[in-house]
């Protein structure tokens, strides 16, 4: 069996799916967070417009304080991402075909 052949079969679980890393499990988890972070960030971007065009002044804080914190956690996750997480997942991949 030849070096690929070993990395294929040391790269299943015993359920016959791939294992992947706990860097490239974290990477699909935020990336899922950031598509939720975003849908809220639209919604509550998109709530606050509405309140001040139709007035509402007061009300439009609400959703503009919440767009802030929505903000504060992608750039956080963005950074966590970028800065470190992308690169473990990227030294996993790589340490799994260098066996």
């Amino acid at each position: 069996m030849g070096s690929h052949g070993r990395i294929y079969q040391k790269g299943r679980g015993c359920n016959g799916r791939y294992r992947i890393s706990t860097a490239t499990r974290d990477v699909g988890l935020i990336l899922a967070s950031q598509k939720v972070e975003h849908y809220e960030i639209s919604t509550h971007g998109g709530l606050g417009q509405l309140a001040k065009t139709l007035g509402y002044q007061d009300a439009a804080t609400i959703p503009e304080n919440i767009l802030n914190e929505e903000n504060q956690a992608d750039e956080l996750l963005t950074a966590i991402t970028e800065n470190h997480i992308n690169y473990e997942a990227v030294h996993d991949r790589e340490a799994k075909w260098h066996v």
